[in-house]
């Protein structure tokens, strides 16, 4: 009965967070402690200065993609692959905390979560490389 009782309520406490895409995660060396992921983007909030944190997210949607527009001063960068259309948000939050947004859509407003998350990783796990 005790061991049904605390099955119970460590279920409890994780089924929030399974509901709403917010899972904890450890990418590179920590840079950012979890991430929210809805139909068509991810986000999460980083650690790390503002220049780091732009010119990593150039190279990889570079990588990935060819850039169509992009304003160091909005922190925005857009881009397109095919027929996808990808947007990477830097936000500030603090002086060195930032959240990052990769959000991807297909032809005809169509989500690619996939894709954003790709983008998404690879940006932390390179952020954590330098």
């Amino acid at each position: 009965m005790r061991k049904n009782l605390f099955l119970l309520s460590t279920y409890l406490w994780i089924l929030p967070f399974s509901l709403i895409g917010c899972v904890p995660i450890l990418i590179g060396t920590g840079v950012v402690t979890g991430y929210l992921a809805t139909k068509d983007s991810v986000s999460g909030n980083i650690e790390a200065s503002f220049d780091k944190l732009w010119e990593v997210s150039l190279k990889v949607v570079a990588k990935r993609a060819e850039i169509t527009d992009r304003d160091k001063d909005s922190g925005l960068i857009k881009a397109k692959k095919g027929k996808d259309q990808i947007t990477v948000k830097i936000k500030e939050l603090t002086e060195h905390s930032y959240n990052l947004k990769v959000t991807c859509r297909k032809a005809l407003a169509l989500a690619n979560l996939k894709l954003a998350q790709d983008i998404f990783t690879k940006i932390i796990r390179n952020l954590g490389n330098r």
